[in-house]
């Protein structure tokens, strides 16, 4: 069954590729039979998606258009708004005119996952917490709880937690992609993580065998910095712009909080009740982004463990015996061609750059409220 599949094989993503192929950022594709399904009808069905995200962005315009007292929080709002168009419009893309990228980057992961290559293609997750299928349906069931909750206690009143409607499908489109990203981010770390192991298993070998090996780890190595590049081909730009509006969430709860914090209303007990709620949700955006970023820097520190392994395999053989010259040859591949996950190639993504995200967030913070207190003192 699929759902048992365990995170070294691709398999174990086919159910969370499927959910998220009805949200239209990734293709349908099938991994067993290494094709794409229903290719027309899921076209079709992006088009019809594609009208219905235009109708509710032209009802947030409209929406914007009838604000008459246009604050910096609605300003803040408005930068979130665009940001999530650009990250829908950009799966769009992807989706619609990238198939031969999505085919060649998942059948050149299963086929490293082949009898003849890694033969991981079968193996099992046996703790039901570590399944990725389940830690995804309890990320929903977490979801529908924080909106049932929301839509309970603030029933009735004209506010919601975010300004505009569509706000909530970027909310869930953030969620969907940065599951997706992340769980092909571990899958791929496995690789590398049996490419080091096989690598290892010729350590006590003869020269003769560990050349062979050698040669194969190479291949490996090389079909894997192939897959890293069509994966940041397709995810980079989401990357990029999820750091964008999540950063954009950030500056405009946090404003929204020092305005509460000075305003003189009636209602300041609910206002602060959303704003925890929308907190909850900014939250939850970064601990998925920051998870995501935390898979890619796994990968890219599994990856690198190999130059390790061949130092340690390079001590046991004379400086001109053949085996060293392989191993040698597989290091300079290593070094020249190091695996890198990137935003676009503006920025790497690693266990820093989420703290790197905030740091910026907070700089550009204080200058909104320096800009609010200016404005507020001249006014």
């Amino acid at each position: 069954m699929v759902l048992s599949y365990s995170r070294k094989s691709l398999m174990s993503v086919q159910f969370m590729c499927n959910v998220c192929a009805i949200f239209v950022v990734v293709p349908l594709f099938s991994f067993q039979e290494k094709r794409f399904l229903r290719r027309k009808t899921f076209l079709v069905y992006l088009s019809f998606v594609a009208v219905i995200m235009i109708a509710s962005e032209l009802e947030t315009i409209y929406s914007i258009y009838l604000i008459q007292d246009f604050t910096l929080v609605h300003l803040v709002a408005v930068m979130g708004e665009i940001c999530g168009v650009l990250i829908w419009s950009t799966a769009l893309y992807q989706t619609c005119f990238k198939w031969h990228v999505w085919e060649s980057l998942f059948t050149d992961i299963l086929s490293l996952e082949d009898v003849a290559q890694l033969n991981t293609i079968r193996t099992k997750e046996r703790n039901v917490l570590k399944n990725p299928n389940f830690q995804l349906l309890l990320s929903l069931m977490i979801i529908i709880a924080l909106l049932v909750y929301e839509r309970i206690t603030f029933r009735g009143e004209e506010k919601k937690v975010f300004l505009f409607n569509t706000s909530y499908i970027y909310f869930f489109l953030h969620f969907i992609l940065s599951t997706i990203i992340g769980n092909i981010a571990l899958v791929l770390k496995n690789k590398f993580h049996d490419i080091n192991g096989l690598l290892s298993s010729y350590e006590a070998d003869q020269s003769t065998t560990l050349i062979k090996g050698t040669q194969k780890v190479k291949d490996l190595y090389s079909s894997m910095t192939d897959v890293v590049g069509r994966f940041n081909e397709l995810f980079g730009p989401q990357l990029f712009l999820m750091g964008l509006h999540c950063s954009s969430q950030i500056l405009q709860w946090s404003v929204s909080l020092v305005y509460s914090m000075f305003t003189t209303k009636d209602d300041n007990v609910n206002d602060y009740a959303r704003l925890a709620v929308g907190i909850i949700y900014i939250f939850l955006m970064l601990i998925w982004l920051g998870i995501t970023m935390f898979c890619c820097d796994m990968a890219v520190l599994e990856s690198e463990e190999i130059i390790t392994i061949c130092y340690r395999i390079q001590l046991k053989y004379s400086v001109f015996s053949e085996a060293y010259q392989s191993i040698k040859n597989l290091l300079y591949l290593v070094t020249n061609t190091k695996i890198r996950f990137t935003a676009m190639d503006y920025y790497e993504i690693n266990r820093s750059t989420m703290f790197d995200l905030i740091g910026t967030t907070a700089t550009y913070f204080v200058v909104l409220i320096q800009f609010y207190d200016g404005n507020k003192k001249t006014s």
